[in-house]
């Protein structure tokens, strides 16, 4: 039996279709490992960001228990800047 002209475009149209779903599929695939990728980089940054402020928050409370007066005029020192550069505004 002879194809005729409806089959073949019945026919190419279900392979267009076929294809296009296997590259969405695959694409959404890929998109969905990147994005996974870069979930897992996030979590290891913001443990190692978490780190490093608990480490400076440690070595600042040493640093006020040592040197209590040096700190509190670091701090006024801090507080005249801040309140000089929020009153330009």
């Amino acid at each position: 039996m002879a194809n005729t002209a409806e089959d073949v475009i019945k026919s190419a149209t279900n392979d267009g279709i076929d294809a296009i779903e296997n590259k969405t599929f695959e694409a959404l695939e890929h998109g969905r490992e990147a994005a996974m990728k870069a979930a897992e980089a996030v979590g290891v940054t913001q443990e190692e960001a978490t780190k490093a402020i608990a480490s400076t928050a440690e070595k600042v409370t040493e640093y006020i228990n040592e040197k209590p007066l040096q700190a509190a005029g670091i701090a006024f020192a801090a507080g005249v800047v801040a309140t000089l550069l929020l009153s330009r505004r």
